[in-house]
């Protein structure tokens, strides 16, 4: 791909031949937000972090922080703007640390942390204002799943990160527990809310950013084609799609959790003193002894009981139909929970 043409301006890029005129503003930047288990890894290691015309701000390279971010300097950027949103920010130095750190170059700037879009729809707003004053521009993309497989696939993860590093203590003492018991402490822990106001962070997103710079893509859409899924997402980035084609296409990097190694799981609820021994022996060798135990057959995907199917419904019915009426999604062809057309 040749850039900088002689005769073109710092607006314009070559793409495969074709010279193309981008849309750009100071300093922009680009937010994925989630959501989880929709095939996340793939867009940040295989898509994000690799194309030519991004510049991925969450990049997996050595830090000193638990955000992985590109450089500490960055993570000091982002920290007051996506997670530490309760603390005043300091605009002045804000703006000189954004200015020394972000050119002017055709490159997309991309941070990409799938859990920004399960917390408050509070927090999110106050995010969504932050960035958008310090940068200029915000623009936020995402991806939905039916909360009715999305769950029970991060009801299994969830399971997995409490084993190997103690991630989630409201799972409780054990390494395994059934789905019912996994949302009904979710609910009580108070994180079930969060889990499930996905539709309402998007409102709040359209209403602060502008529904141009909102867009919302569909895991089951990636399912039955990737091509164009990917396609789309190249679209909205303003990136070269068939470089993110090549990139992404049949990348598969978060591989499903297995029966061998739910399994094991639970027969470690039996061995009090197995239990012990792997606790004391660290994260990295549970992440091998658990790795090990797969037997290649994906996990079951377990069943809501009626009572949380309700709750679910209830729940995101409303958001759903906003959703499709919005930005014209079939939500419906994929068995979302849906309100009646009003």
């Amino acid at each position: 791909m040749a850039r900088d043409n002689p005769g073109t301006s710092a607006d314009e890029i070559w793409i495969h031949g074709r010279l193309v005129t981008l849309e750009k503003q100071h300093h922009s930047i680009n937010l994925h937000i989630g959501l989880s288990k929709t095939a996340t890894t793939t867009l940040q290691k295989a898509l994000f972090r690799t194309h030519s015309q991004i510049r991925y701000l969450g990049q997996y390279v050595p830090s000193s922080t638990s955000m992985l971010c590109e450089t500490e300097a960055i993570y000091q950027i982002l920290r007051p703007l996506l997670w530490d949103t309760d603390q005043p920010v300091e605009w002045e130095k804000m703006g000189e640390a954004i200015a020394k750190q972000f050119d002017l170059s055709d490159q997309q700037v991309v941070a990409s942390w799938e859990g920004l879009v399960s917390r408050s729809v509070a927090k999110n707003a106050e995010m969504f204002r932050r960035v958008k004053q310090a940068f200029g521009n915000c623009r936020v993309l995402l991806t939905l799943r039916n909360p009715l497989t999305r769950l029970p696939s991060e009801y299994i993860e969830n399971l997995k990160g409490h084993f190997i590093k103690g991630i989630h203590p409201w799972i409780g003492n054990l390494p395994y527990i059934s789905m019912d018991q996994w949302i009904e402490r979710a609910s009580s822990a108070g994180h079930l809310p969060n889990m499930l106001s996905y539709s309402q962070t998007i409102e709040v997103a359209v209403k602060i950013l502008g529904k141009e710079n909102v867009a919302v893509f569909l895991f089951e859409e990636l399912n039955e084609n990737p091509n164009i899924y990917f396609k789309k997402i190249c679209h909205f980035l303003k990136i070269d799609p068939t470089e993110g084609l090549a990139l992404a296409t049949n990348q598969h990097l978060h591989l499903r959790r297995t029966e061998g190694e739910l399994e094991f799981l639970q027969n470690l609820n039996r061995s009090p003193m197995k239990r012990l021994l792997l606790k004391m022996a660290g994260h990295k060798k549970r992440r091998r002894v658990l790795d090990s135990q797969s037997d290649g057959k994906p996990a079951t995907t377990p069943e809501f009981s009626t009572t949380w199917l309700q709750h679910i419904h209830r729940e995101t019915a409303k958001g759903h139909r906003w959703l499709e009426d919005t930005f014209q999604l079939p939500l419906s062809d994929y068995g979302y929970p849906m309100s009646p057309n009003s």
